[in-house]
C-alpha cells in the first residue's frame, strides 16, 4: 500500500472482493502503486476500495477491461441510481397525467352525447 497517493490527485473504485486477489497481482506486475480498504456493509457482496494516482487511470482501465473485471465507481454508481430513480418518476407522471387526460375527454365525449 502506497499512502503517498493521497497527496496527489487519485481517483477509487470498487472492486468485488472476489477479484481483488486477481486484480492486485495484476497491479503488482504492471508497477502500479495503490492504496486499498475493505468495504462490508453491502448486501450483495463485499467490496474493496482503491484509491489510484490519476496518472495511472488509462493504465488501470486497460488491466480491468482485459482481464474481465467490473469496477463500481462510487461516484457515478450513487448518481447513476438517484438518475434512473428520477427518471422513473418522471415516466410514471407522465403516464399518469396521459391517463387522467383521457379519461377526462372519454367522460365529456360521454356527457355531450
Amino acid at each position: 500500500m502506497d499512502f503517498k497517493i493521497f497527496e496527489k490527485e487519485h481517483f477509487k473504485t470498487l472492486i468485488q472482493f472476489k477479484d481483488s486477489i486477481q486484480f492486485e497481482n495484476l497491479l503488482s506486475q504492471n508497477e502500479i502503486s495503490f492504496s486499498t480498504d475493505v468495504i462490508s456493509n453491502t448486501n450483495i457482496s463485499d467490496y474493496r476500495r482503491y484509491y489510484f494516482l490519476e496518472e495511472n487511470r488509462a493504465k488501470i482501465n486497460l488491466i480491468l477491461k482485459e482481464n474481465a473485471i467490473i469496477p463500481l465507481n462510487e461516484n457515478y454508481g450513487v448518481s447513476d441510481l438517484q438518475q434512473s430513480k428520477k427518471i422513473y418518476k418522471i415516466y410514471v407522471i407522465a403516464l399518469l397525467s396521459i391517463f387522467i387526460i383521457l379519461f377526462g375527454i372519454f367522460y365529456l365525449i360521454k356527457i355531450i352525447s
